[in-house]
């Protein structure tokens, strides 16, 4: 290829657009001959175009195979020594809601040695797939003394803390419901999920209960993430 490697990445990144806006065999195609390259720079890319993909297409349900080709490569990536693909496969990992990945994200979050941007990705990848545990991480990065990691921690920590809600150890249920309790409307996002549910669950009761007490105590609704 005679295009810088960021150039190539980036032709790429719009191929996913293009199929985006237009839904075009011919774009799909490219992208799946991406996923299968053997340029750094291309397959790298292709980890996240193929989880943007599967994500707004619903591929776990629509295309299985597809879908195991790129959680496949999230592992894969995720074990490279290179950065972008780590990178990409840290916010596949968010965008596809894997939690089987979620110790994966807790390790590299935790650690003062990861590159910043893929320990800050990791942070927040945990939102969508957390679990109680993941606390330990949120509490680490918090504390670490890095800006851009502390706001972070603290806009993940409700997901964490909803985690903990549902969770079965009586202590922690009741910790995080005060947690959020106080938190009000601001843990509108993490609570959602509960909110939507089909299934009646004690989680979702106090989900209710936390907003309906803070609409009633006139917290403004902030803006919901969709």
């Amino acid at each position: 290829p005679l295009q810088p490697p960021a150039w190539r990445a980036k032709a790429l990144e719009h191929l996913g657009l293009h199929y985006n806006a237009y839904m075009d065999k011919e774009s799909l195609q490219l992208v799946e001959a991406a996923m299968a390259s053997q340029d750094p720079a291309v397959w790298d890319m292709a980890v996240l175009v193929g989880a943007r993909l599967a994500q707004a297409y619903s591929w776990e349900h629509t295309a299985g195979e597809r879908y195991k080709k790129v959680t496949a490569m999230v592992d894969q990536a995720l074990a490279l020594p290179r950065k972008t693909a780590q990178l990409n496969a840290v916010l596949a990992v968010g965008l596809l809601g894997l939690k089987d990945r979620v110790a994966q994200m807790e390790k590299l979050a935790l650690d003062a040695k990861e590159d910043a941007e893929v320990r800050l990705a990791a942070l927040k990848a945990l939102a969508p797939i957390a679990r109680p545990a993941s606390i330990e991480a949120v509490e680490a990065c918090a504390k670490s003394g890095d800006a851009k990691l502390a706001a972070a921690a603290e806009e993940v920590r409700p997901f964490v803390l909803v985690a903990q809600l549902a969770g079965s150890d009586a202590t922690q249920k009741a910790k995080a419901y005060e947690a959020l309790y106080a938190q009000g409307l601001r843990a509108l996002n993490a609570l959602t999920p509960h909110l939507l549910s089909q299934e009646a669950t004690e989680a979702q009761a106090m989900a209710r209960t936390i907003l309906g007490d803070a609409l009633l105590k006139g917290q403004l609704l902030p803006e919901i993430d969709r």
